[in-house]
């Protein structure tokens, strides 16, 4: 295969051109179904990390850090007294990563084994292509915390209504 600019045009082409050949050995009953087992949209350009807002919110809470994350913290402590905050640069640098790496990015650093489930009101929960905010409930959850009913209902309406109110910094625009 030949990477050039129009590698994706030239593909579709050669797979268009095979799909061909096989319609044309079927008889004239013969029904097709093609079909992806991937996505069918453009990949998002932006990425939101549930688990970080939910811990900045303060309804997630991680586990103490271990001496490697905590040297890193001072780390980061020097560099934005003298340089600058470096979550500035960080952002800078992700946003011009590819989609890919920056999930990758933003999943890792909130695993479940580093998340306080019994401090923890509300996580982010990925399955399959959807994902969402899973609220920590007692009935529910081996290490729950939030009771069914009024509890559960109170938290999830504020936890709906401070993500209404998110502004995306870039376009100033409601996310």
């Amino acid at each position: 295969m030949i990477f050039c600019k129009d590698a994706i045009s030239e593909i579709y082409a050669l797979v268009d051109t095979a799909i061909g050949k096989i319609v044309a050995k079927a008889d004239k009953n013969t029904s097709f179904v093609i079909l992806s087992d991937h996505g069918f949209s453009a990949c998002p350009q932006k990425y939101f990390n549930l688990n970080a807002w939910l811990s900045y919110e303060r309804y997630l809470t991680a586990n103490k850090r271990g001496v490697l994350t905590r040297l890193s913290d001072i780390f980061i402590n020097y560099f934005r007294h003298k340089k600058g905050d470096i979550r500035t640069y960080a952002k800078k640098i992700m946003a011009k990563a590819p989609f890919a790496i920056r999930q990758k990015a933003s999943s890792t650093y909130y695993k479940s084994s580093r998340i306080n489930w019994a401090k923890t009101k509300a996580f982010r929960y990925k399955m399959g292509p959807c994902e969402g905010i899973t609220i920590n409930l007692i009935d529910r959850q081996s290490n729950g915390i939030v009771f069914s009913g009024k509890q559960y209902d109170t938290l999830r309406d504020e936890i709906i209504e401070r993500l209404k109110n998110l502004i995306d910094p870039a376009t100033g625009i409601n996310i």
